[in-house]
């Protein structure tokens, strides 16, 4: 249903849109031949007052067809090409009039009954970001950015995308009790995404998932879960983290929950998910601290390289994979035990911290060392061909490696069939030569993934949602005049257009959220097909109605061999523009 939903919405949004046209044109006294519901060839419809109005195959949007379109044609009453070049330009802009229309009439009806955004609360920091150097925290809420209200986490997430290079963000925030802080964010590009960036992630709540390990353990859909494995999900960072780890535990989890009321106690039976990925059972080490804010915690320093707990021996293999390790020692030992830390080539223990996984996240960013060092899991595929942690790859079949995701790359490429690593392992005077094959690696399943916060925004009175409606078509406008500025200026990779396809995906994803959300999301779309069908390209409005304002510009028309050549380019453009949005949908499809 949902998928009947996004394509009827889509389609709804160009009728509106030709609706516009056909609309004024009557108003001016035109002649409209054709009326479409659809493209393609005519399945129904009925003729009146000279208009055939047809219902075509595809429901797809729709068109227009006006007598005296070709402007080489002789004039003739009630033609378009005999209207005065004010008219014309009313009928050409009344399909871009009628999509802002939509946006302005919906939107306020829409915030009266209340509209779902992903709650503007701030995820997963990314240590050594942007967002992390400027003091922000898992579990912030953004009030404002610029002092512009943020309703949601895209408002946020687009002004940072938008933000020009080096330019400094005033983000206000509420964080626990305390009063608002204001709080100076920098982002900076990131090639990944294309585009400005903060390090950030939304919030995420844990789901129980149906037809899953969870429900066949008693869980319900809507019970609330309060713990897992005896710690208590109640901050960000621990349900964040504990949910992440499930799929590396294939023991039975403890879960308690809360049912209205009442607190129930379940155990989570793992299942192994199907076609578990090949592996060869290696992560990168990252455990040397990059950047450090003293006065917060103990006595860590920059450099150090944090082994793991101290177990009293006199060599210590690393065990950090990365924050994500350290954050789940510290919730499972309720603060850092005493700690084995490499210090100047020498190893020291530093004593017990009872720091909290927030302060821990927030003022300790771990790198991987270089060169990038293996931490090999015990029974794995590489631990059985030899390798062990700390060992660092030099090469992989002959071809030098230098980083750990060449390494990834290699295995990736190379399986199910065996690679040859060349392995550099402290203390040994000669390489290594280890020849690993990849294996599948089981993941296990104990029915709970993660769901974006969701928070419903929603007027107090008619007059307040006409505010937040007004305001949210002027954002949109905004943003997308500011996305086309920022691809024009290099800020914004191209790589981030989006098609059809991409536009299909994102109208089921709300279709499936519920009507309002949908009609909200075809607002959406709406203010930003009138914006691009403003833009002075020749076959799109802009481009008719740039040639009728340089008409009463020159006092004459434009010659119909530049109008004509001026069609020709703006047709090549679409096109190709068509072609490099669609392989955009496609890749992006492939990497997710």
């Amino acid at each position: 249903m949902s998928i009947l939903l996004a394509i009827l919405g889509i389609g709804f949004l160009l009728f509106i849109h030709e609706a516009g046209h056909f609309l004024v044109a009557r108003w001016c006294g035109v002649t409209v031949e054709v009326f479409s519901l659809g493209i393609g060839p005519r399945i129904g419809g009925f003729k009146r007052g000279g208009t055939d109005y047809r219902l075509s195959l595809l429901p797809i949007g729709g068109y227009v067809r006006m007598a005296g379109e070709d402007p080489g044609k002789p004039p003739l009453p009630g033609h378009l090409n005999a209207q005065p070049p004010a008219a014309r330009l009313f009928i050409f802009s009344g399909g871009i009039l009628a999509n802002f229309l939509f946006a302005l009439v919906s939107f306020p009806l829409l915030f009266h009954a209340g509209v779902s955004f992903e709650a503007p609360v701030l995820g997963r920091v990314d240590s050594g970001g942007p967002a992390w150097a400027a003091g922000l925290r898992e579990g912030d809420r953004i009030l404002r950015v610029n002092g512009e209200e943020t309703l949601g986490f895209r408002h946020f997430s687009a002004a940072v995308g938008l933000s020009k290079p080096g330019e400094s963000l005033d983000v206000e925030i509420a964080r626990g009790l305390s009063s608002t802080i204001h709080i100076n964010l920098t982002p900076s590009f990131s090639e990944v995404a294309g585009m400005p960036r903060a390090g950030v992630g939304t919030a995420l709540l844990p789901a129980i998932r149906d037809e899953s390990p969870a429900t066949q353990a008693g869980l319900k859909k809507d019970d609330v879960l309060l713990s897992l494995g005896g710690i208590f999900l109640d901050t960000p960072i621990a349900r964040r983290i504990l949910l992440e780890s499930l799929p590396e535990n294939s023991q039975p989890v403890p879960a308690r929950v809360r049912r209205g009321d009442v607190e129930m106690d379940f155990l989570l039976n793992p299942e192994p998910f199907p076609e578990p990925p090949s592996r060869i059972g290696v992560w990168e080490v990252v455990d040397e601290i990059a950047a450090f804010r003293g006065n917060a915690l103990g006595t860590f320093q920059v450099g150090d390289r944090i082994l793991g707990p101290d177990l009293g021996e006199a060599e210590r293999t690393p065990t950090l994979r990365g924050m994500n390790d350290l954050l789940l020692l510290a919730l499972q030992k309720g603060g850092l035990p005493a700690l084995a830390v490499e210090r100047a080539g020498k190893r020291i223990v530093l004593p017990p911290l009872g720091a909290s996984p927030e302060a821990i996240a927030a003022n300790i960013h771990l790198q991987a060392r270089e060169p990038f060092a293996l931490l090999v899991r015990e029974g794995g595929p590489a631990w059985e061909a030899g390798l062990r942690s700390g060992d660092q790859p030099l090469g992989a079949d002959g071809v030098p490696l230098g980083s750990f995701l060449d390494l990834a790359k290699a295995i990736s490429t190379s399986a199910p069939e065996s690679v040859t690593l060349i392995v550099d392992r402290p203390g040994v005077p000669t390489d290594l030569i280890v020849e690993v094959a990849p294996a599948a690696h089981p993941l296990w399943d104990h029915g709970l993934s993660f769901q974006s916060l969701q928070e419903r925004v929603q007027g107090s009175n008619f007059l307040q949602s006409c505010r937040l409606g007004l305001g949210e078509a002027w954002e949109m406008t905004a943003q997308v005049a500011g996305t086309l500025s920022s691809l024009f200026a290099g800020s914004v990779s191209p790589n981030q257009l989006g098609g059809i396809i991409t536009i299909g995906v994102l109208t089921h994803g709300f279709a499936e959220r519920g009507f309002i959300d949908f009609i909200f999301f075809l607002g959406l779309i709406s203010v930003n097909l009138a914006f691009l069908n403003l833009l002075p390209i020749p076959v799109l409005d802009g481009g008719h109605i740039l040639l009728v304002i340089l008409e009463m510009l020159r006092g004459k028309p434009v010659p119909l061999r530049i109008q004509g050549a001026l069609q020709m380019v703006g047709a090549l453009f679409l096109l190709g523009l068509l072609v490099f949005v669609t392989y955009n949908d496609i890749v992006r499809l492939a990497t997710s």
